[in-house]
């Protein structure tokens, strides 16, 4: 079996180019992964100020995709193409042409939304061209259950919920509980949609803790941020798990619209970190009751309170075992990448076309 992969390849490192290239590393050798990269050109960012899309680009960027995985497909193996966007209009619109390429070459097209749909799909341009996409799948993979609710609402496409995922090294090497807190850690884009201003208030609460944030600044960060705070700007991705290693806290406040399910907060929880959370996205159901707190958007005082009562060192002791064990069960590799086989076996068994 040979899977064709549409991603944005790194750099930069994180989101979906981070998750491709881990699942093209642990796929079992039964699968073989290939990459049609649909990385953004022009200097464009996926968030942050660089955010904004210049169309001229953009069309040069649809352009190039389209050719490449034309070209990908003239290998006769390749019978499934795997796309992976966060549900927006201008990418569902860019992949309804991918969809019809896979089909009229005989391949089955798998669409993978990296967000959360309910918070992406905003108006009814995008709500038309989710409906037309996941129409044109043989198979839908969501993160989190708000999404499969949304787009099972509006579509009969199969809908499969499958989290992304943390490899064994990454579980089986975990920190030991220290006595106080001395340190807290954000890992991923330092910028205002992932809430790093809020971040940054609560540092200024605990001038006893080092608050660590590690990622890509955005401008006026930097200015903003008290003495207690490290910007260490993008590390690799040892340095981001020695961190892990030697931290006590892990906060993730992201209200970023195309959240789906957080790479790092996974890999803070496989790292036994208790964590505090914005219910946003996936992460109430990764951290539930047990495995930190889960705040409101916005809400630094919740966020506070939340980290004053971790202090004791039971609490996170009980914290950690919790956050170890719902990776080990749930989103380690061993249990998620036999998922993605199953909807390639799936699609491949049910015949050309999406199945009704």
């Amino acid at each position: 079996m040979k899977v064709a992969l549409l991603v944005p390849l790194p750099p930069p490192m994180g989101g979906i180019g981070t998750w491709a290239l881990r699942l093209k590393e642990v796929m079992p050798k039964e699968c073989e992964v290939v990459f049609v990269d649909e990385g953004l050109i022009g200097g464009r960012e996926f968030f942050g100020e660089n955010s904004k899309k210049n169309l001229f680009d953009e069309v040069k960027r649809c352009l190039r995709i389209w050719r490449d995985l034309k070209r990908t497909l003239k290998d006769p193996d390749v019978t499934v193409v795997h796309s992976n966007i966060p549900a927006v209009p201008g990418g569902m619109l860019r992949e309804l042409v991918c969809a019809h390429i896979a089909h009229s070459r005989k391949r089955k097209f798998v669409i993978h939304y990296h967000s959360t749909v309910s918070s992406s799909v905003s108006s009814r341009l995008s709500e038309f061209l989710l409906r037309r996409l996941s129409d044109a799948a043989d198979e839908i993979i969501v993160l989190n259950e708000k999404s499969r609710e949304f787009v099972a609402a509006r579509s009969k496409t199969p809908i499969r919920l499958i989290p992304n995922f943390v490899s064994g090294s990454e579980l089986d090497e975990h920190i030991t509980v220290r006595s106080a807190i001395t340190n807290a850690l954000y890992v991923g884009g330092v910028c205002e949609e992932k809430g790093i201003y809020d971040y940054l208030n609560i540092a200024r609460r605990f001038p006893d803790i080092t608050f660590t944030a590690i990622g890509k600044i955005e401008e006026g960060v930097t200015a903003a941020a008290p003495s207690n705070v490290v910007l260490t700007g993008p590390q690799s991705h040892d340095a981001v798990h020695a961190a892990l290693m030697n931290t006590d806290v892990f906060f993730f406040l992201s209200h970023y619209v195309h959240e789906g399910f957080s790479v790092a907060l996974t890999e803070a929880m496989a790292a036994g970190l208790p964590c505090v959370v914005t219910d946003w996205a996936a992460n109430k159901d990764m951290i539930g009751s047990e495995g930190g707190v889960v705040v409101n958007v916005g809400d630094t005082d919740a966020a506070a309170a939340g980290l004053e009562r971790m202090r004791p060192m039971q609490v996170r002791e009980a914290m950690s075992r919790r956050n170890i064990e719902a990776v080990r069960s749930a989103y380690s590799q061993d249990k998620v990448i036999p998922q993605y086989l199953a909807v390639y076996r799936d699609v491949l068994e049910g015949g050309i076309g999406p199945r009704r």
